[in-house]
């Protein structure tokens, strides 16, 4: 069996590819090793961030697919609302900028907070503050209306 490796599970995600995630989620321990420690597959400078997890990156590059594997096999909450070090951006907030309203479900789904604050105090309600529908889709799942201000 292949060694884990945090950095190939990033970019795999990065890369839509769901395989290759699963492949590595799957392997002896791993998905126990997240739970426990949630960094533990931080990359650095994959897409610009400082830091990233598997997750991060296929909600960057808007992968369900993806995104779905990994609430599979690592459906904890510290891994879920890990933020990144550069803006403290979420993995929902990211789902959220990008409009990916599939996405944002899913993360709600998986209990993802949506009142965690990024590092200039907003929540992932504000990156929906264009888009009607999903600021509904955030506070139908308990987001509070107080991230919305600027």
């Amino acid at each position: 069996m292949d060694v884990f490796d945090g950095e190939k599970l990033c970019k795999a995600a990065a890369e839509g590819n769901v395989e290759e995630v699963i492949q590595q989620l799957a392997g002896d321990g791993v998905a126990d090793k997240l739970k426990d420690n949630p960094t533990s597959s931080v990359t650095n400078q994959v897409n610009g961030l400082t830091s990233s997890t598997a997750l991060l990156e296929a909600c960057f590059n808007q992968h369900p697919k993806v995104v779905e594997a990994i609430l599979k096999y690592v459906p904890c909450k510290e891994y879920i609302d890990f933020q990144e070090e550069s803006y403290g951006m979420t993995a929902l907030m990211i789902a959220t900028y990008t409009a990916n309203e599939e996405i944002v479900k899913m993360m709600l789904e998986a209990k993802a907070d949506p009142d965690v604050r990024e590092k200039e105090g907003k929540s992932a309600i504000w990156f929906a503050k264009d888009d009607p529908d999903m600021k509904e889709i955030l506070l139908a799942h308990g987001a509070s209306p107080e991230g919305q201000k600027t």
